[in-house]
């Protein structure tokens, strides 16, 4: 998942408030992963362009892929040129399409994209 900010994941007490400036003042964008139901970061990235670049790049290492998703929070214009670049991976006509709801949404704030790859082990 891409974060546009983190100003929304300090109000919820996710990341402390000098993580969050620190951030705005670097302009850093996080990436987290869930996996096993554990939340973690992965990398940060400068620009959303970045952000999107690095979703692609990570639904394209998994192999295997059975069901691929892309979910938004506001911007559903990112998550279908995300969906046409996965298009190359994986048929369009079959990458579930979904907006992040509002009790997500909260946590996490506005223009965040989020890739959700099930594979097979």
């Amino acid at each position: 998942m891409y974060f546009d900010t983190l100003k929304y994941l300090a109000r919820g007490g996710r990341i402390g408030k000098a993580q969050s400036l620190l951030g705005a003042m670097l302009s850093f964008k996080p990436i987290i992963t869930v996996q096993d139901g554990e939340v973690s970061p992965v990398t940060r990235v400068r620009s959303r362009q970045a952000g999107m670049d690095y979703l692609y790049n990570y639904a394209a290492s998994r192999k295997n892929i059975r069901y691929l998703g892309v979910e938004h929070a506001n911007t559903p214009e990112d998550a279908e040129a995300l969906i046409e670049r996965l298009g190359n991976i994986f048929p369009k006509e079959k990458i579930i399409r979904s907006r992040i709801g509002p009790v997500i949404g909260t946590s996490i704030g506005p223009n965040a994209v989020c890739v959700v790859a099930w594979a097979d082990a």
